[in-house]
């Protein structure tokens, strides 16, 4: 097996593989060209083009450069290193069986055989330990072939033709699965919860999914699965049923420990503090927030995700001078950070709304060293103008609410005024629907600001229903997104009153 496959190999000159980070190799143009992307000395094709050819990047040399450069880098994606620590045991083994499979196809084209029988063997007795269902497809179909026109063994041949056909039955059950969670997520995209409509068609899914997740352990029944079961439990707010689930999850997993990835621990603890943040369980949540933060390196996404509910948290139990020194960590993390990309707006918002509280405060507030990277610049978030039509979970209402409190400890009357009409006509069409109940409320408060001449008393007259409907629904009652609301609105209307009672300037 190891003559044939190494004169297989050699055929093609292993000095002649062109991968990236070759330390044995004196160092090339392409290897410049991928340092400077990681540490993103330059930022645009123009910028690139002018340093390694003086010219535009219409370049042909500049264009093949490119070109040769992505060829370089998908070759060293086969050179993946699944020996690093953080990898579990699951990861290791995802990336040995698919690089076996494709070396397996690849050896097959080029009719090399016999070293293909003893690595199907190993790996098909991996790939069905893991439930990497698709490999144990492809794998049983080479055994199908080998069995019945190379080496002709009819008890081989009939054990991979059964395999084959219950591999199938759970392929289909996993793209049954996969369409599920796919559906509800891009159904829900933008919207805060399940609307009523809809609610009754997810739910008879939900039922259906639970009974396929128990009966079938394969890898991506499993992981799309709970994606669902969790999507579905945080639109539908039921945040009690949540952190049951979350708490079962890990009861169910002990009998299938090898199917536990990093990706689904991330969904699983993130929803588990999801639902003790919504439901005001501060102590408990805080507590699952500090176990994550201990399992998850610096830097990775499910890090990020808690690094946002710490900060939540915090603000929602007024202990402001933690989030100084959690966002300035978070900072600290962001270099060449693709992970990060998705928190900036959150962590954005809420550098925004600690610069209010030290504002209204007064306070110092400031940690020992700050990153310039966590520093606010007011004058830019003022100025900002959110794209309604992209809003995702009503982060455009908080940007919103945000730049009127500003302005309104600010005492710049008239500008508020101005942006009173513009409030307005976003509540009209954007806070009709259901998960906007509290923000409806609030922004009607925060309407009878310039109605009530912006006296204290007259606001507070003016507001009093509004305000009464909004106690009435509070946070954990009220079905909307837990990212909603980075501060309580009563807590926000509080800081709003102290701003009126200020000596005019």
């Amino acid at each position: 097996d190891l003559k044939e496959l190494a004169k297989g190999v050699h055929r093609n000159k292993v000095k002649n593989i062109q991968v990236i980070g070759n330390n044995n190799q004196a160092p090339t143009i392409f290897d410049e060209f991928y340092q400077m992307l990681l540490e993103e000395n330059l930022k645009t094709d123009e910028d690139y083009a002018k340093y390694f050819y003086n010219d535009a990047p219409s370049n042909k040399a500049y264009y093949k450069l490119k070109e040769r450069l992505e060829s370089r880098l998908l070759n060293t994606v086969f050179f993946i290193d699944i020996n690093k620590k953080n990898l579990l045991l699951i990861q290791k083994a995802y990336y040995r069986c698919y690089k076996n499979l494709n070396a397996i196809k690849i050896l097959l084209g080029k009719n090399i055989r016999k070293p293909v029988l003893s690595l199907s063997k190993k790996t098909i007795k991996e790939s069905l330990h893991y439930g990497f269902t698709i490999v144990t497809i492809e794998i049983a179909r080479v055994f199908i072939s080998y069995y019945s026109t190379l080496e002709i063994n009819v008890k081989q041949f009939n054990y991979y033709k059964k395999l084959l056909k219950k591999q199938l039955k759970i392929y289909n059950k996993e793209i049954k699965v996969e369409n599920y969670a796919y559906s509800l997520a891009i159904h829900h995209f933008n919207r805060t919860v399940i609307d009523t409509k809809t609610s009754k068609n997810f739910k008879k899914k939900f039922k259906r999914l639970k009974k396929i997740v128990n009966k079938y352990h394969s890898y991506k029944i499993v992981t799309t699965g709970y994606l669902y079961i969790f999507l579905y439990l945080e639109l539908s707010c039921k945040w009690k049923a949540l952190i049951k689930e979350s708490d079962d999850f890990f009861i169910y997993i002990k009998n299938h420990e090898k199917l536990l990835s990093h990706q689904l621990k991330g969904m699983v603890l993130s929803r588990k503090i999801i639902g003790l943040f919504m439901l005001k369980k501060y102590e408990t949540a805080l507590e699952t927030v500090h176990y994550s933060k201990n399992i998850f390196p610096k830097g990775t996404f499910n890090w990020f995700f808690i690094q946002d509910y710490y900060i939540r948290i915090n603000f929602h139990t007024k202990q402001f001078e933690e989030i100084d020194i959690i966002l300035n960590e978070v900072y600290s993390n962001i270099n060449n950070n693709l992970n990060f990309k998705r928190w900036n707006e959150s962590f954005k918002l809420h550098r925004a709304f600690l610069a209010y509280i030290k504002l209204v405060r007064k306070a110092g507030l400031t940690s020992s060293k700050i990153n310039k990277e966590a520093t606010f610049r007011l004058h830019k978030f003022l100025n900002e103008v959110p794209n309604h039509s992209k809003d995702k979970k009503g982060s455009n209402i908080t940007l919103l609410i945000l730049q009127v409190l500003f302005l309104l400890e600010d005492q710049k009357y008239d500008t508020l005024i101005d942006r009173a009409e513009s409030l307005k006509v976003y509540t009209h069409r954007y806070l009709k629907g259901e998960g906007t109940y509290r923000s409806h409320c609030f922004i009607k408060m925060l309407l009878c600001l310039p109605a009530g001449n912006f006296e204290r008393k007259q606001v507070e007259q003016k507001a009093k229903k509004y305000l009464d409907r909004l106690q009435a629904m509070p946070i954990e009652k009220a079905k909307q997104s837990a990212e909603l609301e980075v501060m309580p609105y009563e807590m926000l209307w509080e800081f709003a009153m102290e701003s009126l009672d200020r000596p005019k300037k």
